[in-house]
């Protein structure tokens, strides 16, 4: 039935109730299939705010372990453009319990500041302190990322952003 129709129908006399209640029933399915959309943009919205809030309570016993890099991606600090993205199983992140740490081959000291790993590595490593910023930490996975630079990323991406340009290296590891 066409708008035009429906609307017509609301010219109808009073005992024609046909086309108005008509009229009444599209706007309510209507209605009701705009309250479904809607929920289905905020339930995900939902489900990832109740994940964050594992960050909120993290401590040094939920961050140590032994983890293998699974995936990393790139992202502009800019515009948080990803521009970006591989898998990656070559790269570990050893978190001691007594605050030492090992990335790969680099070695140093790391604390927790909040909701922030911060790694400093040994002197004359050629390596810089970082400060991970953790996204979210379960049991089996932790996902963290910081601050960068194509140049220092060292993954071919000068061609894509300027070398000084500043992103965001997100890192997802599985326990070992």
């Amino acid at each position: 039935m066409g708008l035009g129709k429906m609307l017509s129908g609301l010219h109808q006399g009073p005992n024609d109730n046909r086309l108005s209640s008509s009229f009444f029933s599209y706007h309510h399915i209507t209605a009701f299939d705009t309250m479904k959309h809607l929920l289905l943009v905020l339930l995900p919205m939902l489900l990832l705010t109740t994940c964050d809030k594992e960050v909120d309570n993290l401590s040094v016993d939920s961050l140590t372990a032994d983890w293998q890099l699974q995936e990393f991606s790139i992202t502009r600090a800019s515009s948080g453009q990803e521009i970006f993205k591989r898998g990656d199983k070559y790269t570990w992140l050893l978190l001691d319990a007594d605050g030492t740490y090992a990335r790969n081959f680099v070695t140093g000291s790391w604390s927790l500041d909040g909701n922030t790993i911060k790694v400093q590595p040994l002197p004359n490593t050629g390596a810089r302190a970082l400060d991970y910023e953790v996204l979210s930490v379960s049991d089996e996975q932790l996902t963290v990322r910081y601050l960068t630079t194509a140049q220092e990323c060292n993954c071919g991406l000068e061609s894509v952003i300027p070398g000084s340009e500043q992103a965001f290296r997100t890192d997802r590891f599985l326990k070992r």
